[in-house]
């Protein structure tokens, strides 16, 4: 793998690795739980498809082998950031024009900062943490832009109030909300806000026409 240094440190080229489909662009839309993410996920793919050869990228989470009691532990968060990352290379490899994920290596690197922060980390953990780090910072070059969907907290409180499915609080939201911002600007990730306080047309609208005003389309 090529790399070039900046500032004393090597990052890495992906161009050589992904030269399969060097024309493709990889996109993704992230953000908290209950966003209103795959809703418009659906809508920009459709509209992208109109003139482009889409592929998408389901949310891999679906496929987790492992039960709700397992859910935080590290197997789960390292099949889910392995399941996306070969998820996105085996649909790169039909050759299309917009690769469009249903969430990123951000999200996942989130939840697993989210699940395992709370709590002091062995030094079993510290190198497990050191692992799926490496990972996401190896995989998140590679997403030429993301969509963060953003959503009011208090309006998704009251909408999940109530829902046993859905074990979510305002305040766990709204930390989950704030490591996204925080990682957004600490990482330099190319990224761009799309409310989903109107109709999931215009929210794919504005994720759309973001595209377009970086030329990527």
């Amino acid at each position: 793998m090529n790399h070039t240094k900046i500032s004393g440190k090597s990052k890495f080229d992906f161009t050589g690795d992904l030269s399969y489909n060097r024309s493709m662009v990889k996109v993704a839309l992230s953000g908290i739980s209950q966003c209103g993410k795959t809703s418009i996920f659906n809508e920009v793919c459709k509209i992208l498809a109109l003139k482009y050869r889409v592929e998408f990228v389901e949310n891999v989470a679906i496929a987790n082998p492992f039960d709700e009691d397992k859910k935080t532990g590290f197997a789960s968060h390292f099949f889910s950031m392995t399941a996306q990352i070969n998820t996105e290379n085996v649909k790169s490899l039909t050759h299309p024009d917009i690769l469009v994920c249903d969430r990123s290596l951000l999200d996942l690197w989130i939840e697993w900062r989210m699940d395992s922060g709370s709590r002091e980390l062995t030094d079993s953990q510290k190198h497990k943490d050191r692992l799926l780090r490496n990972i996401y910072k190896f995989w998140i070059p590679t997403y030429q832009l993301i969509f963060h969907v953003r959503a009011d907290v208090q309006h998704l409180e009251k909408r999940l109030a109530g829902n046993e499915a859905v074990p979510f609080t305002g305040d766990s939201l709204r930390q989950t909300e704030k490591r996204f911002l925080e990682m957004i600007v600490a990482d330099h990730l190319p990224a761009v806000e799309v409310w989903n306080h109107c109709t999931v047309d215009e929210s794919a609208q504005q994720a759309v026409q973001a595209l377009v005003d970086r030329r990527l389309i």
